[in-house]
């Protein structure tokens, strides 16, 4: 586990870049902008392996169920919901995309009755759309009370790393991890419109090995999640 802080010291090593000079107006790459690099590698780090899980931080899990209202509003950093449950509920919902109630399959699997007009029904919510629009999710049927939906989901980094927060350690703190993101940093690093350090080649090289370091840590992140899945009839996964 390292700051950002540390993680300079390390990037600096890396790419020959620790003498400074007077006040560090000799380094190839000032502190600001090795901060935007990383953080940019953190972040693309975790959309790639959706690393950082939680049902606990209730400002991104909790979301307001108004009634008569279908539509929710999820937080701008979740990625991606595995289980939603409404307070007054009994179940968690099944969450699935549109075009599945629009098929009409699930009619007999779930035990809800789904006409062409399923978007008019009310009653207690069963699923949880996803993709029903880039910003907003959907209920159905339409919520007839208030309520609030809990979410565990996958999510972004909800602080950025600047120079501000580079003592402390970032959401993703595994060192090996972070190893990962500077590969990122360094892809960056020498995209930079400057002569003295500008290197096509050798930034593509730093993006694939972070490509394919980040997409083994996808998978083995998988592996752990999904030893083991039971099924239900109709091979609809029951987590």
């Amino acid at each position: 586990m390292a700051t950002p802080a540390e993680l300079l010291v390390l990037f600096r090593q890396d790419v020959d870049d620790e003498d400074g000079g007077v006040g560090g107006a000799d380094f190839l790459w000032s502190d600001d902008e090795f901060y935007r690099y990383l953080d940019r590698g953190h972040k693309a780090f975790v959309r790639i392996t959706h690393i950082l899980k939680t049902a606990t931080v209730t400002a991104l899990t909790d979301l307001v169920v108004t009634a008569d209202d279908p539509i929710v509003t999820p937080d701008s950093n979740i990625l991606h919901a595995t289980r939603a449950k409404l307070v007054l509920g009994t179940r968690p919902l099944d969450i699935i995309p549109f075009e599945e109630l629009d098929m009409g399959f699930l009619t007999n699997d779930y035990g809800l009755h789904v006409a062409s007009n399923w978007e008019l029904i009310t009653g207690t919510p069963r699923f949880l759309i996803t993709n029903w629009d880039e910003s907003v999710w959907r209920l159905a049927p339409i919520p007839i009370v208030s309520d609030t939906l809990k979410l565990i989901a996958t999510y972004l980094p909800t602080v950025d790393i600047t120079e501000a927060s580079k003592d402390d350690t970032p959401a993703v703190s595994v060192l090996d991890d972070q190893m990962i993101m500077l590969d990122y940093a360094k892809y960056l690093a020498y995209r930079k419109q400057d002569a003295d350090v500008y290197d096509i080649t050798l930034s593509d090289a730093f993006l694939a090995s972070f490509k394919r370091d980040a997409n083994d840590r996808k998978i083995e992140l998988k592996l752990k999640r999904h030893q083991s899945q039971p099924v239900r009839y109709g091979g609809i996964p029951l987590n």
